[in-house]
């Protein structure tokens, strides 16, 4: 059975349109989601937001069910110019700080750039949002990554730990000139508003509302060339584990 794993609401809930629904499951933070897609066996997994939820979701769909592969896969930021708001990169390298490089597993990324036609990039898993221009390029120079998020790597390294293949797709929601609204106050663990704090912190700055209108509309492209992804890899995905599966 393939995993896909977003971190937020927002980055699965097109997906989970897409999907026959046969159960739900809440795991702490964690959501999973059980069903077809596009006919095929998947569960897709609401992790929550950071290393640590990311890791846990992991763990626990690992050890309750036959998982063959993980996939990573959500909206990221891009650290160089060039990556515009909606462009898939497939993340062959995986870093955090000084702990060990991690890789995606080399087969799933020769499958994902057949279907996507992109090239690899690399990905910096942070602790905190990089929201600012001069943020993003520090990361790009200290890690020579072209993107940033806040859970692949864990996830990876949760995988890794089960022996278990893994795949780190990304969309770009926000690129190297888009710096981010300030969501801390108002977004909970799954990525999701308090209206409340969100009316009424935005009232008082404007300039945080055309950046939250631009990130928006980042989003809205994300998520569509995310499922066009999802729906070429789950399909060639399940026709050669069969064709595996009817080899002597």
């Amino acid at each position: 059975m393939l995993a896909l794993l977003g971190a937020m609401k927002p980055e699965i809930e097109p997906l989970k349109r897409q999907m026959e629904m046969q159960r739900q499951v809440r795991a702490g933070s964690c959501l999973v989601y059980e069903g077809r897609y596009r006919g095929r066996p998947v569960l897709l997994v609401q992790t929550g937001v950071g290393g640590h939820r990311a890791e846990a979701a992991v763990k626990y769909v690992l050890d309750n069910y036959q998982v063959q592969t993980i996939i990573s896969l959500g909206f990221a930021g891009g650290l160089v110019p060039g990556l515009k708001a909606g462009e898939l990169i497939i993340c062959g390298r995986l870093v955090h700080g000084q702990s060990p490089v991690l890789e995606s597993t080399a087969p799933l990324i020769e499958l994902a750039k057949r279907i996507a036609g992109q090239t690899e990039a690399s990905l910096v898993t942070v602790s905190r949002p990089a929201s600012q221009r001069h943020e993003k390029e520090m990361l790009a120079q200290t890690y020579s990554a072209q993107a940033v998020d806040m859970e692949s790597y864990w996830m990876a390294a949760e995988a890794a730990r089960h022996g278990t293949p893994c795949l780190v797709v990304r969309v770009i929601s926000d690129p190297l000139d888009c710096d981010l609204p300030n969501l801390e106050g108002i977004s909970s663990g799954s990525g999701e508003w308090n209206k409340r704090k969100a009316f009424f912190y935005f009232a008082g700055h404007p300039l945080e509302t055309l950046r939250l209108s631009r990130l928006y509309f980042g989003h809205r492209r994300a998520k569509r060339n995310l499922v066009r992804f999802v729906n070429g890899f789950v399909s060639v995905f399940q026709n050669q584990a069969e064709k595996l599966e009817e080899k002597p």
